[in-house]
């Protein structure tokens, strides 16, 4: 191995990296030190060789740097693409869900979108009959208040008092069978239609009982009887809605 205490002209390429490195022994160094002050080409070369160093070790930085900002880019790809994917099984899973709800509760949109309970035909009534249809019949009174409001779970017991003591009231039948329809309780509401068909109340129709039996058993999901009752109204003053009604199920 040559030394930096020889006598020579200029330092070799090792010695002057081994300098630049630091891995040289105190004596060396001290002694490289010494001669680059007499040699300004050897001066030259290590401030020279110290740039192209900086200047690899700085292209080594930046490759290092490069790779790893791919890698990243790839990572963020994979993550970017793993979130796409993500996001659009979310909105496959979503629609099927519509899909799967909208099927699941096509009667009861229809059910919703149809139903309007019958109105009370006792003022109509009035008219036509000596005194007030309504008079002295409190809990008639009480169920027809919560009637026309819409609270038709309210109204029920006060329609099944006043029945207790007017059993002949057949109209007040037909309104607490729309008034369990309006409440959802399609099975009772259909039994109490099916009651009233053949001999329908005053001021109502067979052809009112059989579109309330109809939205009942759309109610319950009972197509088939629905799409009949519906069929029979194709005639009547419900046979727009009847239709439309029959369309939707079909």
């Amino acid at each position: 191995m040559k030394t930096t205490f020889k006598e020579r002209s200029c330092l070799s390429q090792r010695e002057l990296r081994q300098y630049l490195r630091g891995k040289m022994t105190k004596q060396q160094q001290h002694a490289v030190e010494h001669h680059l002050l007499d040699c300004p080409l050897c001066a030259h070369a290590v401030d020279g060789l110290e740039k192209a160093e900086a200047a690899g070790q700085l292209e080594q930085e930046l490759s290092e740097a490069g790779a790893l900002s791919k890698r990243a880019g790839r990572k963020v790809y994979r993550r970017t693409w793993m979130n796409w994917a993500a996001a659009a099984a979310l909105i496959v899973l979503a629609l099927f869900s519509v899909w799967q709800y909208r099927a699941a509760t096509v009667h009861e949109r229809l059910f919703v979108e149809y139903f309007s309970a019958a109105p009370p035909n006792y003022l109509a009534l009035r008219s036509a009959q000596p005194g007030n249809a309504l008079e002295g019949k409190e809990e008639l009174q009480k169920a027809l208040e919560f009637y026309q409001d819409g609270a038709f779970e309210a109204s029920l017991p006060h329609f099944s008092l006043h029945l207790e003591a007017y059993p002949e009231d057949d109209q007040a039948y037909f309104l607490l069978a729309n008034a369990l329809l309006g409440a959802r309780r399609s099975e009772r509401a259909a039994h109490f239609f099916r009651q009233l068909q053949e001999d329908p109340p005053a001021g109502s129709t067979a052809e009112d009982i059989r579109w309330y039996l109809a939205l009942a058993l759309i109610e319950q999901e009972d197509t088939t009887a629905a799409l009949q009752l519906l069929q029979e109204l194709s005639a009547s003053s419900y046979s727009e809605q009847a239709l439309e009604l029959r369309q939707a199920l079909e």
